[in-house]
């Protein structure tokens, strides 16, 4: 990267003389810290950009805002950043850290560290005049007025803001000359794009500069440094908390406890053979039913309703659906009561949207025995949080699926404006691509696909603290990626949700 992209002169000048005299003390932040190994590379490493690939529990906030404390120690009279996905994420996993370094700091050396902390401005400043701003960056826009020396960043591989212009952005806030500069990343892999494929991207050009001998492109490839850890890396984590990790996907296991960066796909699902099986639901009238509704809209009323079976040990098997397109809200309606009737006694569970209150309001009031869940919170309706949980059911890392589909569900291709079955929904549900034909984060809504896929997430989502419903204990969300302003362990309204 040139100097013009970064608005950065890489040589390090003489340091600024500090405002306050300094103690001159030796301390060992290693062991004062209590990082290991894999924490201690990243945070005591002198790359220009560096990123910490690491799996859920690996540490990377405990390690980053140790970092951020030495940024601040080591620069001092400039200022950094120390940015969360939302203001929530700042409150409630950073900035607690960050204090909690310092005052351990203090206790060690009998120091206050702390000059200055105006907490409405969002700005710490230490003795020595190192200080730091704490912003945000899911409206990463509002960055671009600051002037930095140095910036860390957490999570930004599951953050609602773009990572190529977080990268962008932050990149060109380095312009405050310092001894010690540099920008950090924190975070879980989410598939080779964004920031995570510039750092890998970076680590091929060097092995390419230096079979080709070119010192120079060897230099700037440098720069970039990559540190990745897994969960089982951490010696600080109880054996326990491994165990709860083995009911994810095997894609999200590899990705947020190994900490592997995945090539992105193109399809949501991966649907084979083992999970279609003969299955006939009136062979099984006492088994729990969830029904799963997505309602259509406007003219074109794409409706669509499936039913899924739940064994003892919480294996779902989706062995009906209907759907009906062009119809008008009340044809819907009656033909929904009469196939949901049709079926005996009514579900343990519907799921719905909440974008359409009159017609959750009719399916309970017609059906008042069954609890009708709709997606309240912000991270119920956070797509991305809901596939994961249904890929989870869909390959498990550990044992056999724990959703299923009867044969019956397979039929042939809909027309263009037709609404799909869910088996054919979840086959051939894709991302969207971007400019360079690679799969994004966000899922096409084709209109076609989306509506029974939509249909199956919010049932899983509905039903995951309901421990009858997934074989006596609710499904774990350990790891699961960012959730706007909400915990990510919570996935139920306040009034309903647990916390684990």
């Amino acid at each position: 990267m040139s100097q013009s992209e970064t608005g950065f002169d890489f040589t390090p000048p003489e340091a600024p003389p500090p405002p306050d005299a300094v103690p001159d003390l030796e301390i060992d932040i290693v062991k004062l810290a209590g990082l290991y190994d894999k924490q201690c590379q990243f945070a005591f490493n002198d790359a220009l950009f560096c990123t910490f690939l690491a799996g859920v529990g690996a540490g990377k906030s405990h390690a980053a805002m140790w970092k951020a404390v030495m940024r601040m120690l080591r620069n001092p009279g400039v200022q950094g950043a120390v940015l969360g996905r939302t203001g929530n994420d700042l409150a409630t996993v950073l900035l607690p850290h960050l204090f909690g370094h310092l005052q351990t700091l203090q206790d060690a050396t009998g120091v206050n560290w702390i000059r200055d902390y105006n907490k409405g401005a969002g700005r710490l400043e230490l003795i020595n005049g190192g200080a730091c701003w704490f912003r945000p960056y899911n409206r990463i826009a509002k960055l671009r007025g600051l002037e930095l020396a140095w910036g860390i960043a957490d999570e930004t591989e599951w953050a609602e803001a773009d990572p190529d212009e977080i990268w962008t952005v932050l990149s060109g806030r380095l312009r405050a000359k310092c001894p010690w500069p540099g920008l950090d990343f924190v975070t879980s892999p989410n598939g080779l794009r964004g920031i995570t494929k510039r750092f890998h991207d970076m680590q091929i050009a060097y092995h390419a500069a230096a079979a080709r001998g070119d010192a120079e492109a060897m230099r700037r490839a440098a720069r970039y440094k990559v540190v990745r850890a897994t969960s089982f890396d951490n010696p600080y984590l109880p054996d326990y908390y491994h165990d709860s990790l083995r009911s994810m996907s095997t894609k999200r296991y590899r990705e947020e406890v190994l900490g592997i960066v995945q090539r992105a796909r193109q399809s949501v699902f991966d649907i084979g053979s083992r999970h279609v099986i003969d299955w006939n639901w009136r062979e099984h009238p006492h088994m729990a039913k969830v029904l799963a509704v997505d309602w259509g809209s406007g003219a074109e009323g794409h409706h669509f309703a499936a039913m899924a079976q739940v064994d003892n040990n919480g294996r779902w098997i989706w062995c009906d659906e209907t759907t009906l397109d062009g119809a008008p809200r009340g044809h819907w309606r009656r033909h929904l009561a009469q196939w949901i009737k049709q079926h005996g006694n009514p579900p343990a569970l519907a799921a719905a949207d909440r974008a359409i209150p009159l017609e959750n309001n009719w399916l309970r009031g017609t059906f008042p025995m069954m609890l009708v869940q709709v997606m309240e919170s912000r991270a119920e309706q956070k797509v991305e949080n809901g596939t994961e949980l249904v890929r989870d059911m869909l390959d498990p890392f550990e044992g056999e699926p724990r959703m299923l589909f009867a044969r019956s569900l397979e039929k042939d291709a809909p027309g263009s404006n037709e609404t799909a079955g869910l088996l054919h929904a979840m086959r051939n549900l894709r991302y969207k691509v971007d400019k360079d034909g690679q799969p994004t984060r966000s899922i096409k809504k084709d209109n076609v696909n989306d509506h029974a896929a939509d249909a199956c997430r919010m049932a899983v989502v509905a039903s995951r603290n309901d421990p009858a419903l997934h074989g006596g204990r609710p499904l774990a969300v350990v790891g699961l990626g960012p959730i706007g302003d909400e915990d990510p362990r919570d996935l139920h309204p306040k009034s309903t949700r647990r916390r684990w």
